[in-house]
C-alpha cells in the first residue's frame, strides 16, 4: 500500500479559537479527487467518499475517519483537561489502540515546516456560516503540500490534536478544504453540522484493540504517515 498522507486533514482540526458553537459534531466528506499520474488512479478512486466526523462538546473532542470503503477506521479522542490522546485504528481487521498525549502529536510535527496565510475579501458562506479563506503550506517528506480552505470562527472545536502550527494558528474551523499532494488534489467539504452531541460519543470503544505506544505503532507501520 502507497504511503498516505493524512495529516493535512487531521491537523486542520487544531485549532485555538473563540465562537459561538463550542458543542456539535461536524460531518465531511471528500467528495472530489483528481490524479495526474495513472500510477495513482486507483488510490484516487479509495479516497473518494472518505467520511469524516468530529464530535465536540466541554473540551472533549472524537474524530471519526471512513476510508477505503470501510477498510481503514480511524477514531481520535482527546480530552483538554487531561491533555490526552487515545486513537483507534481498524486497518482490514488489524485493531490498534495507541495511548498518547496532545504535546506528543505535537512534537511529531517538528520537522516540518508550516506557513498560515489569510486571504482578506475572499469570503463564502457554507451551510449558512459565513468563512474566510485560509492557505495553509507544508513541507512534508512526500514533497510540498498546498491546503486552500475556507474557515468559520462561529464555530468552536476544542484546541486538541496539534495546538498551533509553527508560522500561526488557523483562524477558525474548515467546512471547504481543497489539497494538493502532489500529483493528487482533493477536495473535503463540510456536508452538515449540528448543535447537539450525543455525550456516550466520547466513550472510547477499546475491547479487540491492542493497546500499543506511539513509538511501537510507527514501527509497526514501517513510517506509514497514518495522521501522525
Amino acid at each position: 500500500m502507497k504511503k498516505i498522507i493524512l495529516l493535512p486533514i487531521v491537523m486542520l482540526f487544531s485549532l485555538s479559537v473563540f465562537s459561538q458553537i463550542n458543542s456539535g459534531y461536524i460531518k465531511m466528506e471528500v467528495t472530489d479527487v483528481s490524479v495526474n499520474s495513472p500510477e495513482m488512479a486507483q488510490m484516487a478512486g479509495m479516497m473518494k467518499g472518505t467520511t469524516q466526523e468530529i464530535y465536540f462538546h466541554d473540551g472533549k473532542q472524537r474524530m471519526d475517519m471512513n476510508m477505503m470503503g470501510g477498510m481503514v477506521k480511524i477514531s481520535t479522542f482527546s480530552n483538554n483537561d487531561d491533555g490526552k490522546m487515545d486513537m483507534l485504528y481498524d486497518m482490514m481487521g488489524t485493531k490498534m489502540h495507541v495511548e498518547t498525549s496532545v504535546q506528543e502529536s505535537e512534537g511529531s510535527m517538528d520537522d516540518m515546516d508550516f506557513k498560515v496565510e489569510v486571504i482578506e475579501g475572499d469570503k463564502k458562506n457554507i451551510l449558512g456560516y459565513n468563512c474566510k479563506r485560509v492557505v495553509v503550506t507544508m513541507d512534508t517528506e512526500m514533497g510540498d503540500v498546498k491546503i486552500k480552505m475556507y474557515v468559520t470562527d462561529e464555530i468552536s472545536v476544542p484546541s486538541s490534536f496539534v495546538q498551533s502550527v509553527k508560522s500561526g494558528i488557523i483562524p477558525g474551523t474548515p467546512l471547504l478544504i481543497e489539497t494538493e499532494m502532489g500529483p493528487m488534489t482533493m477536495k473535503f467539504e463540510a456536508k452538515s453540522v449540528g448543535k447537539e452531541v450525543d455525550k456516550s460519543k466520547f466513550s472510547i470503544p477499546t475491547e479487540g484493540y491492542k493497546k500499543m505506544s506511539m513509538a511501537d505503532f510507527q514501527k509497526q507501520m514501517g513510517g506509514m504517515q497514518m495522521g501522525f
